[in-house]
């Protein structure tokens, strides 16, 4: 995949939190141009080699001229119904996918770290895909 967009900045608040909370991911980038872009997010959980993806939210459609960008990803709080507690007890990803019509141009990923802290609560620990 072609560089669509170079990543300047990006920030997760809050972050070092628990699993399920709300956040708000803002990213600053530049691009040559993007028409009909949709930003999807989704949270990847990796068990064992067994995958599962939580679909996260939605943002678009826009269309970026040329130039430097930001966004803010709202992301609502996190559902895990049916999703074993186990198979987030690792390293996941979240990743926010950048489309373009139907076609993924991009995607910006912030492997997380989940543990479990001394009351109990799973702990999701996100990592700057630019440090």
């Amino acid at each position: 995949m072609a560089e669509v967009l170079h990543l300047s900045k990006c920030l997760v608040e809050p972050n070092n939190c628990t699993f399920d909370q709300a956040m708000c991911i803002t990213l600053e980038f530049e691009c040559k141009g993007i028409a009909d872009a949709t930003w999807e997010v989704q949270y990847e959980a990796d068990y064992t080699n067994k995958r599962h993806v939580i679909p996260l939210c939605t943002v678009g459609p826009i269309s970026f001229e040329p130039g430097v960008h930001t966004v803010d990803l709202k992301i609502p709080p996190i559902n895990t119904e049916g999703v074993k507690e186990r198979r987030l007890l690792s390293m996941g990803i979240l990743k926010c996918i950048l489309l373009s019509g139907k076609e993924e141009v991009s995607s910006v990923n912030f492997v997380t770290q989940v543990s479990r802290n001394e009351a109990g609560e799973l702990i999701r620990l996100l990592m700057s895909p630019l440090e």
